[in-house]
C-alpha cells in the first residue's frame, strides 16, 4: 500500500521535470559554446523550420543586422556589412565551418574586391543592405551550408579512442594555409584551440589570464587526463621553466609550447 502511494505521487513529479526538460528553450548563444552545440544548433535550425532554433537563428541575423545599423535606419552599409558578416561568422569560424579570410585571398584587395560583390549582390536595387535581403542571404548560406546536416557526435574526437585521439592531433598539425602562414584550414587546429584556451581559463582561478606555479600545475594535472584515458603518456613531463623563464605562465605561452610540444610528441604516439 505505501508503495502504491508513492508510485502514484512520484509519478507527476517525474511527468513535471520531464515536461521542465522539454521546455527549455534554445539560445543562439548556445551555438558559440561548443563544436557539438554548434553542430546541433545549425542543423535543427536548418533542417526544422518550425523549431526554436530557427526562431532562435533568426533573432541572431537580426541582431547582427541591428548592432551594425548605425544611424539606425533599417538599413546597414558597406562598412557596417563588413562587421555584420564578420560578427555572424564568428561561430563557426570558431569550430572550422568556415574559413578565415586569411585562408580566402592572397591580398587585400581581393578581400575587399569580393566582399564588396557580396555587398552589391545582396544590397540589389537598393541603396544599402536591408534586413529582408540579409536575411534571405544568411538562410540559403546557412542551408546550403548544411546541406542535409552536418554529422553529429556525442563525445569530441579526442575523446573517442586512441586511434580518433592521435589522427585529431594530426590534424592539428596539418594544413598550413597557402594564404597565411600563421593561419590553417585545420579545423582540428581551431578546435585544439579552443580546447586549450578552456583548459587554461579552467586553472586560472585568479581570474587574472597568466597561471602562477600551484595554477600551471592543475593545468598540466588537466591536460594529461585525455591521453591517459587512451593509455598514452603526455604532459607528465613538462616542467613549468619549460614553458617560461619567469614566475607565470601566459596563454601565449601555454598555447605556442602546446603545439611544439605535440609535434615533437606525435612521431611516438
Amino acid at each position: 500500500m505505501i508503495q502504491s502511494r508513492f508510485v502514484r505521487r512520484a509519478a507527476p513529479l517525474a511527468t513535471r521535470q520531464f515536461a521542465q526538460m522539454q521546455s527549455v528553450k534554445p539560445n543562439y548563444q548556445d551555438m558559440a559554446k561548443s563544436k557539438h552545440q554548434f553542430v546541433a544548433f545549425v542543423n535543427q535550425a536548418s533542417l526544422n523550420k518550425k523549431s526554436g532554433e530557427a526562431s532562435e537563428l533568426y533573432e541572431f541575423l537580426v541582431q547582427c543586422f541591428v548592432d551594425n545599423d548605425t544611424d539606425y535606419d533599417g538599413c546597414v552599409s558597406f562598412r557596417g556589412f563588413n562587421n555584420m558578416v564578420a560578427q555572424a561568422a564568428l561561430a563557426p569560424r570558431r569550430f572550422g565551418f568556415a574559413p578565415h579570410t586569411r585562408e580566402l585571398y592572397d591580398t587585400a584587395e581581393q578581400y575587399e574586391q569580393a566582399r564588396k560583390d557580396l555587398y552589391n549582390a545582396l544590397r540589389g536595387t537598393e541603396e544599402r543592405v536591408t534586413l529582408e535581403n540579409w536575411v534571405k542571404w544568411a538562410d540559403a548560406h546557412i542551408s546550403e551550408k548544411v546541406g542535409g546536416g552536418l554529422q553529429e557526435h556525442t563525445e569530441a574526437r579526442w575523446e573517442r579512442s586512441k586511434a580518433d585521439y592521435i589522427s585529431f592531433l594530426k590534424g592539428v598539425m596539418a594544413a598550413k594555409s597557402s594564404h597565411c602562414a600563421k593561419s590553417s584550414t585545420s579545423t582540428q587546429l581551431k578546435e585544439h584551440y579552443m580546447n586549450s584556451v578552456r583548459q587554461f581559463t579552467a586553472a586560472d582561478v585568479n581570474n587574472t589570464g597568466k597561471l602562477d606555479a600551484s595554477c600551471f600545475a592543475t593545468l598540466m594535472e588537466n591536460c594529461q587526463k585525455v591521453p591517459a584515458k587512451h593509455g598514452i603518456k603526455l604532459y607528465d613531463d613538462i616542467k613549468m621553466s619549460d614553458v617560461t623563464d619567469t614566475d607565470v605562465v601566459t596563454m601565449k605561452q601555454f598555447l605556442d609550447f602546446k603545439v611544439a610540444y605535440l609535434e615533437k610528441k606525435l612521431p611516438t604516439l
